[in-house]
């Protein structure tokens, strides 16, 4: 009873200042006008969405790539309205300029200074001596006076840009052939005091007389070139390589 008698009071005490406790349709419209966000539950188990990613969110380079699926088409799409950041600070090339790309950063050395980073010392400026200073393979380049290291394949090249680091579990490939027991013959081949399997060695190989006689050794350089001694190639019409 008193409860019915206070909320009477309050409406009649309103009713004489003139005001209302509810707001018109108007009013109350503008209040309760909420847009709808892009944004909902489970929101990163959706395809990517330009509203969601860029226009809700901050918009950048890992935002993007949620819509793009791809680093190359995210570059492509949005390279000049996409930020992800200087890739170039801190300055991460030692003796060099620092160019900032999507995601990733490239060095350009000065002069006397090469590497990933520039923090290596340049001491080979061609192939002629100590191939280049390369583990694997030297390349010249005369227009801008230098030489390039590069890997054999199942090789990676270091940030020194002349070594070379495996980076599978046999870069030079797996002999799959079983073990077999040598048979008494002396013609078995040992390899460090060990007896070889057929094939174990494929680059080692046996040069031979179109009779099939051996002839001499010798080591496999290229898919087209065997090293051999000079000697072995006098006086011969024809020759038979056999391999491994």
């Amino acid at each position: 009873m008193w409860k019915l008698l206070t909320v009477g009071l309050l409406l009649a005490g309103c009713s004489v200042c003139g005001t209302s406790i509810f707001y018109s349709t108007r009013d109350a419209h503008q209040v309760l006008r909420i847009q709808k966000r892009a944004n909902t539950f489970l929101e990163e188990l959706k395809p990517g969405s330009v509203e969601r990613e860029c226009n809700e969110e901050i918009c950048n380079f890992e935002e993007a790539s949620e819509i793009f699926e791809t680093k190359e088409a995210t570059g492509l799409s949005c390279s000049t309205s996409v930020s992800d950041g200087d890739q170039c600070v801190p300055e991460p090339c030692s003796n060099g300029t620092c160019k900032d790309n999507i995601g990733k950063f490239s060095c350009i050395c000065n002069k006397g200074w090469e590497g990933l980073l520039c923090n290596y010392e340049v001491k080979y400026t061609n192939c002629s001596v100590d191939n280049g200073g390369c583990e694997h393979f030297c390349r010249d380049d005369p227009a801008n006076q230098r030489r390039l290291c590069s890997c054999a394949s199942g090789y990676q090249l270091l940030n020194d840009h002349s070594t070379c680091k495996p980076v599978v579990e046999f870069p030079c490939g797996r002999v799959k052939m079983d073990a077999t027991e040598a048979k008494a013959s002396i013609n078995i081949r040992l390899i460090e005091g060990a007896v070889g399997r057929k094939g174990e060695s494929p680059w080692q190989i046996m040069l031979q007389t179109t009779t099939g006689k051996f002839l001499c050794g010798g080591v496999l350089i290229h898919p087209a070139w065997v090293l051999t001694a000079a000697h072995c190639l006098e006086a011969q019409k024809g020759l038979r390589v056999k391999l491994g």
